[in-house]
């Protein structure tokens, strides 16, 4: 997308997509046949072999029907989807000079509230520092020599800044930090899923893992 001035303006395009696949009469069919092979399906009894070759043929034809249906699926949403690709890539152009003053602006005033709460924090360690040698020199008695403390006022915690526009103000925002896995109870460990599958479909059993079982679980392949 192209930068543009306030001033200048394009034309606006407009996209047209059918949305409602069951009025079309190819999926209408298909459809049909579904429901006639899902009656079949629920009434298959498989003992002989003469069974079995039946059910292959019709376990083809479904394969069949979900691959047409899959087409129409795909000749509905692909237009769709790359449409609304195309809306998300301009508007996260459009959006780009909004998002960092945002971003910006944020890391500034967090910047400031950090400043107040580190001022705070330092009149009230110089205040506690004040009070303690107080209590230490009185408990010198007379030999305490005379001790003159100028008191700071301790500010309050900044909590927000409110204006006829908005309110800005910190929230908390608890996050975790793993410091030390080996200790991490074993509830909060997560196994590697991708990895282990990549290893149970490369190396099946012959790869181990400590505390991983690797076992074929056999599927229904249509050819």
């Amino acid at each position: 997308m192209s930068e543009l001035t306030a001033h200048e303006s394009r034309e606006t395009v407009y996209a047209t997509f059918p949305v409602e696949p069951i009025t079309d009469n190819e999926i209408a069919l298909l459809v049909i046949e579904s429901n006639a092979i899902l009656a079949w399906a629920e009434q298959l009894v498989i003992v002989t072999p003469g069974d079995a070759k039946r059910t292959n043929d019709d376990m083809g034809a479904i394969k069949g029907i979900k691959a047409r249906m899959r087409d129409k699926r795909a000749e509905y949403l692909d237009p769709i989807t790359a449409a609304a690709k195309k809306v998300r890539v301009d508007f996260d152009e459009i959006m780009a000079p909004v998002d960092l003053a945002d971003s910006t602006a944020r890391t500034k005033i967090a910047r400031y509230f950090a400043d107040l709460e580190a001022r705070r924090q330092e009149a009230l360690r110089i205040t506690q520092a004040a009070s303690q040698l107080a209590v230490d020199t009185a408990a010198l008695g007379e030999a305490a020599p005379p001790l003159v403390i100028d008191t700071i006022d301790v500010p309050s915690e900044a909590k927000a800044i409110r204006t006829d526009m908005a309110t800005t103000g910190m929230r908390d925002n608890w996050k975790f930090e793993v410091v030390d896995f080996a200790a991490l109870p074993d509830t909060y460990k997560m196994p590697d899923t991708s990895q282990l599958t990549a290893i149970a479909r490369k190396h099946h059993d012959a790869k181990g893992v400590p505390g991983v079982r690797f076992y074929n679980e056999k599927t229904v392949v249509v050819r």
